[in-house]
């Protein structure tokens, strides 16, 4: 899979920040940052001040892209997303677990079969269990509705609810050339 050079960029952030905190530990600075750092147009730069600052928004952060066509280093803004996963093994034993983002960002470091992807965040619990750590880490989490066997014989159901929407980092616009609008002035109808 061949991975955009901006979207490298914002790995080599992502893994030279790693344990650290970015900004002030919020997911937003995570990925505000990453793209900051790879010379990617920004959430700020996309919406504005004033939209980013807004308590819940729906940041932007580059071009829309979809589930099938994610790659490493591509954005995901999550919204009331809910992720329930059972595990019944061979025996009958078994075990549940929920995984809560009411508004969160991730940025994709791994895909991997079936929907699930490892991602960098901040501000979030790692591997589902408090406390809630305002660092960069890497978690995993399913981004679609499964059912499978694992080689190991155990049965998964994972049911996804809520929204995601999954951004690739776009370049900055051209600036535009001061010369060229001076001609532009000068020209008479």
């Amino acid at each position: 899979m061949s991975i955009p050079t901006l979207n490298q960029k914002v790995l080599d952030f992502c893994n030279t920040n790693r344990g650290s905190c970015v900004g002030t530990g919020e997911c937003w600075d995570l990925a505000e940052q990453a793209l900051a750092d790879a010379g990617a147009r920004t959430s700020t730069q996309i919406m504005g001040t004033t939209a980013v600052s807004r308590a819940n928004a729906d940041y932007i952060w580059g071009t829309l892209t979809t589930l099938r066509d994610l790659k490493p280093g591509d954005i995901i803004q999550y919204k009331n997303f809910i992720v329930d996963t059972d595990v019944t093994a061979a025996d009958g034993s078994g075990y549940d677990t929920q995984i809560s983002l009411p508004h969160h960002t991730a940025i994709v470091a791994e895909i991997y079969p079936r929907g699930k992807v490892k991602v960098w965040e901040q501000n979030n619990l790692r591997n589902n269990r408090p406390p809630v750590l305002r660092i960069v880490i890497q978690n995993t989490i399913h981004l679609k509705s499964v059912n499978y066997t694992d080689p190991a014989g155990n049965r998964i159901r994972v049911q996804k609810r809520g929204r995601i929407k999954i951004y690739r980092p776009s370049a900055p616009a051209p600036a535009r050339s001061s010369r060229r609008n001076k001609r532009r002035r000068s020209r008479r109808p």
